[in-house]
C-alpha cells in the first residue's frame, strides 16, 4: 500500500496496536485453530451420547475463540486515522493493481486470446476507472 503500508522492521504508527506482521499471523493461526479445535469439540460432544458438562465447557472455550479471533481482527488489522482521501488511494491501488492483474489472466479461446495487455487509461471518477484491455489486434475498453 502506498502511504500507509511499513517496510520490514518499520513501526506503522497509524496502527491501533502495531506488531510485525509474523506475530499478527501466529495469533491469527493460534486462535483460529482455537476456534477449529473448539468447535470440533462441540460437535463431539454432541454427536456422543454422554455430553454431560464437558458440552458446556466446549461451547465456553469456543466462545471466548471467538471473541478474540474476532477482537484480533479488528483491532491489530484495523488503522486510526483513514479519510476519504486515503481510500481513494487505496481504490485506485486496488484498480491499478489488483483489478488489472485480474483482467490479465482473462482469456477467450473462441479467439485465440490467452490474455490481455491491461493498461490504465488515466480517466477516472466517483464510479470507477477506464482500463484498456489490448491483445493480438483486439481492443477492449473496460469501467471498473
Amino acid at each position: 500500500m502506498s502511504e500507509g503500508s511499513s517496510g520490514a522492521g518499520v513501526m506503522d504508527a497509524r496502527q491501533f496496536i502495531y506488531l510485525p506482521r509474523w506475530v499478527k499471523m501466529c495469533v491469527l493461526a493460534a486462535t483460529a485453530m482455537l476456534l477449529l479445535l473448539a468447535a470440533a469439540s462441540v460437535y463431539e460432544a454432541i454427536s456422543s451420547k454422554a455430553h454431560g458438562d464437558s458440552l458446556v465447557f466446549y461451547l465456553s472455550v469456543a466462545q471466548s475463540a471467538a471473541l478474540v479471533f474476532i477482537f484480533f481482527l479488528i483491532v491489530v488489522f484495523s488503522r486510526r486515522d483513514a479519510n476519504v482521501e486515503q481510500l481513494h488511494l487505496l481504490v485506485d491501488e486496488f484498480l491499478k493493481g489488483y483489478v488489472a492483474s485480474a483482467l490479465r489472466k482473462v482469456s477467450v479461446p473462441a479467439i485465440g486470446i490467452s490474455g490481455f495487455d491491461v493498461e490504465d487509461e488515466g480517466a477516472k471518477d466517483i464510479f470507477g476507472r477506464l482500463l484498456c484491455m489490448n491483445s493480438k489486434g483486439s481492443e477492449f475498453r473496460v469501467w471498473v
